[in-house]
């Protein structure tokens, strides 16, 4: 059943107040005009359409945040890796040394050292090249 109270223009309907009965009885206020009936469906879409937007929106912040620590595990392994990277660094540095290299050979007895140590100038000589002629040049020939 249909309220008659509420059959009235558009601001009869805000005025009036439900009672109690009427809202167990379900008797809420049925639109008389084809404007009303449309700003009902409006509403309806608009509150989808927010309600999606805001599942939308929450679901796409998990997913941010997920991705955010997984990529804050890598950096931390990347940060790990690295320092693991610079150890074993100066730990081959430290045995690529010319001086372990020398003790390790020497212990070894591959290698003598010489007797004498022959230096070397290290500016290089100008050096006058002869340029040997290629041939004989051929003049040019009729017919080619």
């Amino acid at each position: 059943m249909a309220n008659t109270k509420l059959a009235g223009n558009y601001k009869t309907h805000r005025k009036t107040a439900y009672s109690a009965a009427d809202i167990i009885k379900a008797n809420f206020p049925v639109y008389q005009s084809l404007r009303n009936i449309r700003l009902a469906n409006l509403n309806k879409v608009l509150s989808l359409s927010l309600l999606s937007t805001m599942i939308f929106s929450f679901v796409m912040y998990s997913v941010v945040v997920c991705k955010q620590k997984q990529i804050e595990a890598i950096h931390y392994a990347t940060k790990t890796i690295g320092t693991e990277n610079i150890e074993l660094k100066t730990k081959l540095d430290n045995l690529k040394s010319f001086d372990n290299v020398n003790a390790k050979i020497m212990a070894d007895g591959n290698l003598q050292q010489p007797v004498k140590i022959i230096e070397v100038n290290t500016q290089i000589p100008n050096l006058k090249v002869r340029v040997p002629q290629k041939g004989k040049e051929i003049g040019s020939m009729l017919g080619y």
